[in-house]
């Protein structure tokens, strides 16, 4: 078989299929957190509106209100790529089966930095590497409120995953999150977020009919009331113990991930290589601009 550029021009197309196909057949953890949305400029950001008092009873005028705006998390799209060289002397030897494996590790290197970031913002959840633009942690025991300054929430933990203490967490969330007026938010945790390490202790919790026994010789368990709960497990955690339990309806207003250029996948030939350049290329930002969303556990 004689490679000219015609050839090339008839095996690159299925060889870039071969990339998207790869690309749309992995997994995408991401989309059950975060709503996707596409991005025109080169950050975005979200300034928080301030939450406004329970109405009061109509005495013959509407009582009007007042709000400060809250804090202002920007979000900078990073681009990251990765390519590879094709051989023109592998088409004239007809190895498919290379060109195509190939073509689908860019998938995957593009895919895999999807993933590996998703994880890296728990990871950094702890830190102020990850805030929601009140410079502090996103799961911290100090959140302040620019409308009140007298009002601190804390959304942090440090006690090992256990049926008692997703219990105490929810409780906490729903008894202590408030917003920057004041007023306790309605809010219903209902998935925990956890590594892989942690997966059989959260699986004995969602899926059985009782909860766990407690102290030596229990024999009484009871019903359980975290049955069903749902859960998402992250193996590229880096830590074994933290796990995060969150209301999913409050992730999707106060969480985004932006794509400013999706995955993609091009072309060219080189000169000096004699070789055919083929790379993947993708442009995101992510993040969250409100903490009342869940409860994060850092245990040591």
């Amino acid at each position: 078989m004689l490679v000219t550029q015609d050839t090339i021009a008839l095996l690159l197309p299925e060889i870039y299929q071969v990339a998207i196909r790869q690309y749309a057949q992995r997994k995408d953890k991401k989309a059950l957190v975060f709503p996707i949305k596409n991005s025109k400029r080169e950050y975005e950001e979200h300034v928080q509106m301030g939450a406004m008092l329970p109405a009061v009873k109509w005495d013959g005028s509407i009582s009007f209100d007042t709000f400060k705006q809250g804090y202002t998390k920007k979000l900078t799209h990073v681009k990251y790529t990765r390519g590879i060289q094709i051989q023109h002397e592998w088409m004239l030897t007809e190895q498919y089966n290379v060109m195509n494996t190939l073509s689908a590790s860019i998938a995957d290197a593009i895919a895999d930095r999807e993933r590996l970031e998703f994880s890296a913002f728990w990871d950094n959840s702890f830190t102020t590497t990850e805030d929601s633009g009140d410079g502090k942690a996103l799961f911290a025991t100090n959140h302040p409120s620019k409308a009140d300054a007298s009002l601190s929430v804390s959304n942090y933990g440090t006690t090992a995953l256990s049926y008692t203490e997703l219990l105490t967490a929810r409780r906490i969330m729903k008894t202590t999150f408030k917003n920057d007026r004041g007023t306790l938010i309605q809010i219903d945790p209902g998935l925990v977020i956890v590594p892989t390490n942690l997966e059989g202790t959260i699986a004995e919790i969602a899926d059985s009919l009782d909860k766990p026994a407690t102290g030596a010789g229990a024999n009484w368990r009871g019903a359980n009331f975290m049955q069903g709960i749902k859960y998402l497990v992250l193996d590229d955690l880096t830590d074994t113990t933290n796990w995060w339990y969150v209301d999913p309806e409050m992730m999707k207003r106060f969480l985004v991930w932006y794509y400013l250029l999706p995955a993609v996948f091009s072309s060219t030939d080189d000169f000096i290589t004699m070789a055919t350049m083929m790379a993947g290329a993708v442009m995101f930002s992510r993040g969250a601009f409100d903490f009342r969303f869940g409860y994060g556990e850092e245990v040591a």
